[in-house]
């Protein structure tokens, strides 16, 4: 016997060698279980031959055209690896590989009786376009997609899509990175299949069926389709309901974002069957339709969704982790008091999601609620309250609404944003904020008649922000520690009196409105009986005209850094026989441009600056520990040497209310496209009056 250890070195590789030929022989590589081939097209039943990649049958339905085991690759983008155009005869494509570099299509226009089964896409869409018959089974697609539709005129009919495959990019959403759907197509038929970061979607899909689905990171998504089913699907991410009615939803489980429905009517929204048998993250849904004095209190929710009621009680519930929690459409007289918003449960440090939607609605109170990483959003209401909430990490925006309050609420890094609304309030809330909040506490856009008085900002990077307001009114609160008190820009008739603004990077600051490049003036405007305390810039402007005081013997402002003295009294200050509590020289207000140049630049003047502030300031912030509790009573805001001012000479516009999204869904292949909706329109407001009507001209001294 030879011992191995004793083998020479030629001997040892001529036996690893020997040893390799073993394995080989005993586990052979497997081969490509296809064949190369060009991409195919055929144009007719006549085309259905050999040399177009047939590989068997004669177009029955007992034995189809058969194209199978290719490997089909494209190098150019769009270009089909197979095309099936204007055929009767019944064809089945099985055992394919068809990719492409930047992506192609497996593409059917006006075909019919067509199978594709059992193959393989990457980068390779489905595309099923005014055809008949067509059955998608058994198919793996990564980064594609498997769409049937065609358009207002002429629909595609009878698509079944049916245990395949689905792998997207993650991260992406429905429809830009693979997915399943139809547009304009009946009888259609969706079910059993497993998508991953890829989602499922019908538009113009009448009586559509999806079933048996399962969806990780991704949606569902039935949009402008009556009669459509969802039921017994599975989806981590969101099932989007939009301008559709009659929609049959049964036992589907949901992950995530939860149930939306969005419209325009009535009938969008309460024309559904939502059963309990849906799940939120474990909870059921709650839908109420058509209802007068229903209520819900204390009990375990997944969603509320209410529409069409009246007089419905909402209290104690919790809404953890879900988009859109509570739903409210076209009800009136609705109480929401006591319950909890959270995106989720106990991590404040997830993204923003809206908690509530209130739309075309009426007499809407929320009361004593608490708001964590939970938006609101309210479209088109009308009377509107939110009194004695807290909101920590939230936002609430309203657009196209009408007399709508915020009373006595408390926000923590958190703010309003109001758009094209008519008869806004916000009285008594307390805004603070950290510096990493890069936001304004409240933020108004093209809104008219606008009233914020007695609140207390503190901390953060602004307070007030105001943009192209109509008969405003800012007066009582307390702007302090943050970066610019109030900010306004192309306003017409504005008053902003009693403020206490201390210790902010600007006090104020007064721009117009730039359209175009072209500069909307501010008109109207009064500032007076303010008190300004050490803010780095106290006011500043940029090509405006407006009025720093009440005239004499009112007075203008109160500034801390004012160097003048007090000898004389009387409208020009001349009167040198006592004081009258007025500077006797003016105070001059900074011009700071921030935008290109539209002087020339008139100088501007408080003429009557106050030596004494009026009042005392409002009480500082309580701990940002416990945002919940009342505001302590502390002492005024410090006046000595002022902060740092931010980097950069402008203070950037911020805060803007995001448009409402409408999706919809196109013609040929399911295109999603995203309708951004701004309305609103401005109408001409009642001027505030001011009682000085030669604001900025320096008196003598």
């Amino acid at each position: 016997m030879i011992e191995t250890a004793r083998l020479s070195t030629f001997a040892r590789i001529a036996l690893i060698a020997s040893l390799l030929l073993v394995m080989t022989a005993a586990f052979p590589v497997n081969a490509s279980p296809y064949t190369l081939h060009a991409p195919i097209s055929i144009i007719g039943n006549t085309d259905f031959t050999p040399q177009n990649g047939v590989t068997g049958g004669n177009g029955k339905s007992s034995n189809p055209y058969t194209i199978s085991g290719w490997d089909i690759e494209v190098t150019t983008a769009g270009s089909p690896t197979i095309e099936i155009q204007n055929t009767t005869a019944n064809f089945v494509i099985r055992n394919v590989y068809l990719h492409a570099i930047q992506g192609s299509n497996l593409l059917l226009i006006n075909a019919g009786n067509g199978m594709i089964e059992n193959s393989v896409m990457l980068r390779n869409d489905i595309l099923a376009e005014y055809s008949q018959n067509i059955l998608i089974q058994h198919n793996t697609l990564t980064l594609s997609s498997a769409f049937g539709g065609g358009d207002s005129k002429t629909q595609s009919r009878g698509l079944i899509i049916k245990d395949n495959f689905v792998t997207g990019y993650p991260g992406y959403s429905f429809g830009s990175s693979g997915g399943l759907g139809a547009g304009y197509a009946t009888l259609v038929t969706i079910t059993g299949n497993t998508l991953s970061s890829s989602g499922i979607g019908v538009g113009n899909a009448d009586g559509a069926v999806i079933t048996n689905n399962t969806i990780t990171n991704s949606s569902i998504s039935v949009r402008q389709s009556q009669g459509v089913t969802v039921a017994n699907n599975t989806v981590s991410g969101m099932i989007d309901i939009v301008q559709s009615a009659h929609t049959a939803m049964s036992a589907n489980t949901i992950s995530g974002e939860g149930l939306v429905i969005e419209g325009v009517s009535p009938q969008d929204f309460s024309s559904q069957s939502v059963s309990a048998t849906n799940l939120v993250n474990g909870l059921p849904i709650y839908y109420f339709h058509d209802c007068s004095g229903s209520s819900l209190n204390n009990a375990l929710v997944g969603q509320v969704i209410v529409a069409s009621c009246s007089g419905v009680h909402l209290s104690n519930l919790r809404f953890a982790n879900v988009h859109d929690g509570l739903q409210l459409a076209f009800v009136n007289n609705t109480l929401v008091e006591k319950n909890q918003f959270l995106s989720a449960e106990g991590s404040p440090t997830t993204s923003l999601r809206e908690g509530v939607v209130v739309t075309n609605s009426y007499d809407t109170t929320f009361s004593l609620n608490s708001f964590t990483n939970s938006d609101i959003s309210v479209l088109q209401s009308t009377n509107m309250t939110l009194s004695v909430n807290s909101f920590a990490a939230s936002s609430v925006g309203i657009g196209q609404c009408t007399t709508v309050k915020w009373l006595g609420n408390l926000f923590h890094n958190s703010g309003v944003r109001a758009q094209d609304s008519f008869d806004v309030r916000l009285s008594g809330n307390y805004f603070a904020s950290s510096s990493s909040y890069a936001d304004y506490g409240v933020s108004v856009f093209h809104s008219r008649l606008i009233l914020v008085d007695n609140n207390n900002f503190t901390g953060g990077t602004s307070g007030i922000f105001l943009y192209g307001p109509l008969s405003s009114t800012i007066r009582n609160n307390s702007l302090g520690n943050g970066g610019t008190g109030i900010r306004v820009e192309g306003a017409e008739g504005l008053n902003v009196t009693d403020n206490i603004i201390y210790n902010n990077s600007v006090g104020i600051a007064l721009y117009p409105q730039l359209t175009d490049y072209n500069p909307v003036p501010l008109l109207d405007i009064i500032v007076y009986h303010n008190s300004f305390f050490s803010n780095t810039y106290q006011a500043i402007y940029d090509y405006t005209v407006s009025a720093w005081d009440a005239g004499y013997p009112s007075g203008g402002n109160y500034w801390s850094d004012y160097q003048g003295v007090d000898k004389c009294s009387g409208p020009a200050q001349n009167v040198c026989t006592g004081s009258d509590g007025i500077g006797d020289t003016p105070y001059n207000i900074t011009l700071l441009p921030t935008r290109p140049y539209f002087g020339p630049y008139q100088k501007q003047f408080d003429r009557y600056p106050l030596m004494k502030p009026l009042g005392n300031p409002p009480p500082n912030p309580p701990p940002d520990s416990n945002p919940g509790s009342p505001p302590s009573s502390q002492g005024p805001p410090s006046s000595t040497s002022p902060p740092t001012a931010p980097s950069g000479s402008s203070d950037p516009l911020r805060g803007q209310m995001a448009p409402i999204l409408v999706g919809a869904i196109g013609i040929g292949g399911l295109v999603l496209v995203g309708l951004g909706i701004i309305i609103g329109r401005r109408t001409k407001p009642r001027p505030l009056h001011t009682n000085s009507s030669s604001s900025n001209q320096e008196h003598s001294t």
